[in-house]
């Protein structure tokens, strides 16, 4: 997933003379890489305010930016592969399919993070306590605590799938609004800075 930030800056430099011209590869490069900042910078809120609970720091870091450069004049904000695996369809809708059990903590029960799931490291706590077992009953599969009378589902870990019909992040209408609304000024003041500085 990748927005990719290039433009044609002809109309907004056509009055310059050809020393000037020279300073427009460099300006573009500058104006690409702070508008593919700003995007990133929004995206990240716009996760905040759609994810219940806010979006979990790992989720945000895994919003990338490629930077431009005067010789290769396009940039890109995009989603690092890892976080790809859960975000697409969040963006694209679908199935989400896992090669493994879903964990699904009874919250009253289990400790989770902000956002109410279960991190790994804390189901394979729960998992290696004497205490708890792995086990099925009633066609449940789960973390179960063995050490009353009977035992007590902790985590069920039966969802392979999840369904999402509408998808929540909107992430390239999201990010090509920022470009919209700020390549252009920032282009203009990369530009000037340049021209005052050559």
């Amino acid at each position: 997933m990748k927005i990719n930030i290039k433009t044609n800056v002809k109309k907004l430099s056509k009055e310059l003379n050809a020393v000037q011209m020279k300073q427009i590869p460099f300006a573009t490069a500058n104006a690409i890489n702070q508008t593919a900042f700003q995007t990133r910078k929004q995206l990240q809120k716009d996760m905040d305010t759609i994810f219940r609970n806010g979006a979990a720091g790992f989720t945000k870091k895994g919003v990338l930016v490629k930077k431009a450069n005067k010789k290769f004049l396009e940039g890109n904000v995009f989603i690092n592969k890892e976080q790809s695996k859960y975000l697409e369809k969040q963006v694209f809708g679908g199935v989400r399919r896992e090669g493994f059990y879903i964990p699904i903590p009874f919250r009253n029960r289990v400790k989770t993070n902000n956002q109410g799931n279960l991190t790994k490291a804390q189901l394979k706590s729960l998992i290696s306590k004497k205490k708890n077992k792995v086990l099925i009953i009633n066609g449940v599969r789960g973390v179960y605590d063995v050490s009353k009378d009977r035992p007590i589902l902790l985590v069920a870990m039966q969802q392979k799938t999840t369904k999402y019909d509408n998808p929540k992040f909107d992430f390239f209408n999201l990010g090509r609004r920022v470009i919209s609304k700020n390549f252009k000024k920032n282009y203009i003041n990369k530009l000037k800075h340049a021209l005052r500085t050559a």
